[in-house]
Parts: structure tokens; sequence; C-alpha cells
């Protein structure tokens, strides 16, 4: 059990760290609205990630592989939404990164919205129902993780752990940066990530209508 745990916490943080679109809007919102908000976009998509880690270790492939017109459709939601976000960032400017022009009811505004933003980008990524499907195999083909449902779901436990570690240590790193790094370069930094973040919406949304299109036609 201990060792399915941390199995779970090791695999759950290292697979958080590579670059997508939820660590880039992260990074962004850390850098304009500060820890707490940023924190919550990460747990939003730790949620998605573990529904799909879940399903696939649960043994749900099946039923959620005859769910056809779903994932396009949350796919092709999620492209836009990345494309939003990207899209806000690429015309940011300098002042929009000054801490003191934002009022506490500004900040608690956006704060409520953060948790739903991540759990959207995350959940549209069905990409990440196939990685996981690939995780399990592999554990349990090397002998790492017994099919066994208390063992299963004690590395779901250590997943969710890691994952969500990851996130609020980014968070909480790139918040503390914030003070030492002038609004100026900050929204430059933004422009990158918002570049970036526009590709990823881009090609989420040309990947779901192409799967819509060959469902239809």
């Amino acid at each position: 059990m201990i060792q399915a745990f941390f199995l779970g916490i090791l695999t759950g943080f290292s697979l958080s760290i590579p670059i997508g679109p939820i660590n880039l809007t992260v990074i962004n919102e850390a850098f304009r609205k500060g820890f707490a908000r940023a924190a919550l976009i990460g747990l939003g998509g730790v949620v998605a990630d573990t529904f799909y880690c879940a399903m696939a270790f649960l043994g749900f492939s099946p039923f959620l592989s005859r769910v056809k017109l779903l994932w396009p459709s949350l796919q092709f939601v999620g492209g836009v939404i990345v494309f939003v976000i990207g899209t806000r960032y690429l015309v940011c400017g300098a002042v929009d990164f000054i801490r003191g022009n934002q009022t506490e009811n500004s900040m608690r505004h956006h704060v409520t919205k953060a948790f739903p933003i991540g759990f959207f980008m995350g959940i549209s990524n069905f990409s990440l129902f196939i990685l996981w499907g690939g995780v399990n195999t592999l554990f349990i083909a090397h002998g790492w993780l017994e099919p066994a449902l208390g063992i299963i779901l004690t590395f779901i436990a250590g997943l969710f752990t890691g994952s969500s570690a990851w996130f609020i240590l980014i968070s909480f790193l790139i918040a503390r940066l914030h003070r030492q790094i002038n609004a100026e370069a900050i929204a430059w930094i933004a422009r990158v990530c918002g570049f970036l973040l526009v590709v990823f919406g881009l090609i989420l949304c040309y990947r779901s209508l192409f799967r819509l299109h060959s469902h239809f036609f």
C-alpha cells in the first residue's frame, strides 16, 4: 500500500512537469494574479487528470471509447478556452502585472473562476486517458503495481497528491519571483506563453473538428 502511494506521488509529480497548456496558464496566472488563482487552475487540471487515471486503471476503457462524439466536442471546447486565454496574454500590457491595481473584489472574482478553467482544460485533453492506459499496462506488466482495488485506489490517491504538489510548488515559486522581475519583462514572458497557448488551442480545435468530420462524413 505504502509503495503504491509513493509510486503514485512520483508518477503524478513527474508527469505534471512537462510544459503544456495548464502549466503555461499556471505560470502566467501566478505572475498576473498571484498564488491562489494559479494553484486553483492547477488543481482543476489535477482533478481532470485524476479522473482519467481512475477510469483507465479501474477498467472503464471500453465504456469511454464508445462515447464517440463526447471527446471531440470536449476537445473543441478546451481548444477554444486555451485559444482565448492565449489571446488575452498576447495583448496584455505591463500594467496588467502590477498587483496593486487589483481590488480585493476583483481578486476574489478571479479566484472563483480559476478551478473550472483548469478542469475544462484538463478534461478536454482526451490524450490523458490514452496516457494513463499506457501507464497502467506498463506498471502492471513490470510488477510495479498489483491489479487489486485497494492498491490501485492508493496509487490514485498518491497521484493526486504528487500532481497537486507540483502545481502548488510552481505557483508559489512564480508568485514569489514576481517581486523580483519588473512588470514589462513579465508581460513579455506572458506574450510568449500566450503565443504557445494560441498554437495549442488551434491544434486542439483542428483535431476535434477533424474527428467530428471523420465521424459524420
